[in-house]
């Protein structure tokens, strides 16, 4: 074998290995109710070890060729009152993260969104390697970012979703707020990777309350996908994208899923 195929081969396996290779999440906090929170979904599986939270203090996204040390170090930094700015100039570094031989990898192929009670602050990073669409976009209190998108209105619709007025019949917390956020970017056509009818392959939202032990928060519904893993099936799909119908698409399942539990669930104004 050619070393440069060597490398090649290398490069897809690790690749494949490598969670949540295309995401669009939304992180969040709430000041009055100190509850932190984060949803995601993608076309690939497990999306939901992207996410990080840290009870009272804030949560993390760590996406596109996600780096789960990334989102530890976050975790950590935000348990010891690290904003996120501060953050993002230790993880999101070449010094930190550097570009391993292999060129996959290291910072620049890394996106991050972090949310702060310590503030209250709010900020993103989109690796100029970080296959497009990519980008992110914050509010007060709320961050969303994305790659290997549809286009950039799944991140805007995500933001304006959860930022949308109160229907005039109930306050949203939130919780509601990040379920309505994420389904708005399915709706926009989430991963480009994924038929239109999915949008995702996997979603999950978790929200901790300020007493809430680690690990262990209030809320947690995940949508898994259980399809392989193998490197086989991330070559596959990009030549045959996995079918599906709007029924089964994981965002949609995972919005059934939420009002079946929490039926005095109040959604966004815009939500349907």
């Amino acid at each position: 074998m050619r070393p440069g195929l060597v490398v090649l081969t290398v490069s897809l396996a690790l690749g494949a290995a490598a969670p949540a290779d295309a995401t669009w999440s939304i992180v969040a906090v709430d000041p009055a109710t100190r509850e932190v929170g984060v949803a995601g979904a993608s076309c690939f599986q497990r999306v939901e070890v992207i996410g990080g939270l840290v009870p009272g203090r804030g949560a993390v996204a760590a996406q596109a060729l996600s780096n789960l040390a990334g989102r530890a170090h976050a975790v950590a930094r935000l348990g010891e009152g690290r904003g996120p700015r501060a953050i993002l100039d230790e993880i999101a570094t070449e010094v930190w993260d550097p570009t391993p031989w292999h060129t996959i990898g290291g910072a620049s192929r890394r996106q991050y969104a972090i949310a702060s009670l310590d503030g209250p602050s709010q900020e993103t990073f989109t690796g100029e390697g970080t296959p497009g669409w990519s980008g992110g976009a914050t509010a007060p209190g709320v961050a969303v970012t994305g790659n290997v998108l549809i286009g950039e209105a799944v991140v805007q619709e995500s933001l304006a979703r959860f930022v949308a007025p109160a229907p005039e019949a109930c306050e949203p917390d939130l919780a509601d707020r990040l379920v309505g956020a994420l389904l708005a970017g399915a709706e926009a056509g989430g991963d480009r990777r994924c038929v239109p009818e999915l949008g995702a392959l996997s979603a999950f939202v978790a929200v901790a309350g300020p007493e809430d032990p680690p690990g262990a928060p209030s809320l947690r519904i995940v949508v898994p996908y259980e399809g392989a893993n193998e490197l086989w099936f991330v070559l596959l799909r990009g030549f045959w994208p996995k079918r599906g119908t709007a029924d089964e698409n994981p965002v949609r399942r995972l919005v059934d899923v939420y009002r079946a539990q929490r039926p005095e669930a109040c959604l966004p104004a815009t939500m349907p």
